[in-house]
């Protein structure tokens, strides 16, 4: 049986100096660090063992330890962690923060030099965390923080009690750490990120508490930027509570009930705004940023038409920036029809008498209509990824507040890319313009087209009744959108130039069926609700008009 012949002695793998005991066999072990070293080595009782690291000749020498002092951390807890003060090969003192293997050799150091300049030398590739070697794997709480001085004073705080590691090389390595010692960290029955306070330190936090088994992550908030000045500024204690107060991490999206307050759920809505057909903008409250709505009809029956006044009206009343992404004709042609509804003629007429306005008029509505709007230059189907990449450049760095796109269908005409033919392709695109509107807050109002009628029943041009199921392609436009607005008309009846507008989908309001009965006039090429159809009862133009609901 072996017993301990020498006793409290300096470990050869740790900073402790009096924790290393030799046995009668020549085993030694450390009581503090855990470690252990054959015979051949415990004999010498010194810092080295018999392995050398990679690239040792880069390391330097252990400096001396002590206090940071204007960062009220103790010297021990510095000898600890093995944390010391000394020079570089070029004779500059530099902080020296020793990093150990799972043997826990030193194999890196990283070197802090004045200005915060960093260094480091040896194979950092295979060293733990900083700090990791002095802890079992397992226990309670664990603390990781994004630096070594970090560490070094939640240390200090503590006493040197409680768990608490750091990443090697801050924010950017911090994701790939945790994976490397994914095993260390799960041991643990909590893990608390003490991350700098930026965006880098927060986002690391989140990517890091991610990887981790569910509920056994937490996330610390702290009023200043980091655990170093918590310390440096004399207050601990603060320190101590974010870390117990932390809060467990939960992926985006997922939100605690006990989080939504009073304030939350009294804050009105932003209203909808106004459209130039009273019924509908009754039924829907208005058109609202943020929604997806969709316009259908069948051929020729005047959806690109109805688009057009909506876009007309929101530039004009509300002062709104429209994105046009008009994939049927020219962007001139698109402006065109914009000069063309502010100085009520056709469109067809302006475009064969440009004369038929004066040039005052043109500049006028030009600089009115035109100028506050974006264009789109293309013309047939597009690549869907291409396609959201435009309509999100226009949502976000030109700030549109609507977009106006003619029309899904065609986008996805030309596109071999999923072999499961047009309805996947509609899938996909209808997903990614559900999450464009979420994610950039963009009102979008997309047209497209129905499927042929069957069963015997009325062609769409001479005024058959459009329903959910008659949309051309997916069931995922019924699914993703939040309004779907239909247009039925009799091309070849005895009023050919009036159509019904129908409201198929309401989901905010539920309220559906056929809104305004609507009349193009052939004389100013207007699309405008019919006389008759005005009600004292619906929002008049004129109040309808000035202000959003």
């Amino acid at each position: 049986m072996s017993e301990w012949i020498d006793t409290h002695m300096d470990c050869p793998l740790c900073p402790s100096s009096n924790a290393y005991s030799v046995n009668s066999e020549g085993w030694g072990t450390c009581f503090s660090c855990g470690g252990k070293t054959p015979p051949e080595d415990s004999k010498k009782a010194t810092g080295m063992t018999t392995r050398t690291p990679k690239k040792a000749q880069d390391l330097l020498p252990t400096g001396v330890y002590k206090a940071l002092v204007k960062r009220n951390i103790d010297d021990h807890i510095c000898k600890k962690f093995g944390y010391s003060i000394g020079e570089d090969d070029k004779g500059n003192t530099v902080q020296i923060a020793a990093y150990r293997d799972n043997n826990g050799q030193i194999v890196a150091q990283k070197l802090r030099y004045a200005g915060k300049q960093f260094r480091s030398t040896g194979d950092m590739k295979s060293a733990l965390m900083f700090g990791q070697h002095l802890w079992k794997a397992g226990g309670k709480r664990l603390v990781i923080t994004e630096g070594e001085i970090d560490c070094l004073a939640y240390a200090t705080v503590t006493n040197g009690s409680w768990a608490v590691v750091s990443v090697k090389s801050g924010s950017k390595s911090a994701k790939g750490d945790i994976k490397n010692q994914l095993e260390f960290c799960e041991a643990y029955d909590s893990v608390i990120f003490l991350m700098d306070q930026d965006a880098p330190g927060i986002e690391a936090a989140h990517e890091c508490a991610a990887l981790l088994s569910p509920g056994k992550a937490y996330i610390a908030s702290l009023p200043l930027k980091d655990a170093g000045e918590m310390v440096q500024e004399g207050r601990a204690k603060e320190l101590m509570s974010a870390v117990f107060d932390a809060k467990p991490f939960r992926p985006d999206g997922i939100v605690s009930g006990a989080d939504i307050g009073m304030d939350d759920l009294l804050a009105v809505v932003k209203p909808g705004y106004s459209i130039p057909y009273p019924k509908l903008g009754a039924k829907l409250h208005g058109l609202r940023k943020r929604e997806l709505t969709l316009m259908t009809a069948g051929s020729g029956i005047g959806k690109s038409t109805l688009a057009r006044e909506i876009g007309y009206h929101l530039v004009k009343e509300h002062g709104l920036k429209i994105g046009n992404v008009f994939l049927e004709e020219s962007y001139t042609k698109t402006a065109h029809g914009y000069i063309a509804i502010d100085n009520n003629v056709p469109l067809g007429r302006l475009r064969e008498e440009p004369n038929c306005i004066s040039p005052e008029a043109y500049q006028k509505s030009l600089d009115a209509v035109v100028n506050p709007q974006y264009f789109y230059d293309h013309f047939g189907s597009i690549d869907s990824a291409n396609l959201i990449s435009k309509l999100k450049y226009m949502a976000t760095s030109l700030e549109c507040d609507f977009l106006i796109l003619d029309h899904i269908s065609i986008v996805v005409s030309g596109q071999k890319s999923s072999g499961e033919g047009e309805r996947k392709d509609i899938d996909l695109l209808m997903t990614a313009l559900r999450g464009l509107v979420e994610q950039t807050g963009v009102g979008l109002i997309a047209i497209t087209h129905l499927k042929r009628p069957d069963g015997g029943r009325k062609s769409y041009n001479e005024g058959g009744r459009v329903t959910l199921q008659d949309m051309r392609g997916s069931a995922s436009l019924e699914q993703l959108s939040d309004n779907i607005i239909a247009v039925e008309r009799d091309q070849q009846g005895d009023n050919p130039d009036q159509s019904r507008i129908r409201l198929l989908k309401n989901r905010e309001f539920g309220d559906l069926g056929e809104a305004d009965l609507n009349e193009f006039n052939l004389t100013t090429g207007r699309l405008l609700p019919a006389k008759e159809t005005a009600s004292p009862l619906d929002f008049s133009s004129e109040e309808f008009d000035d202000v959003p609901f």
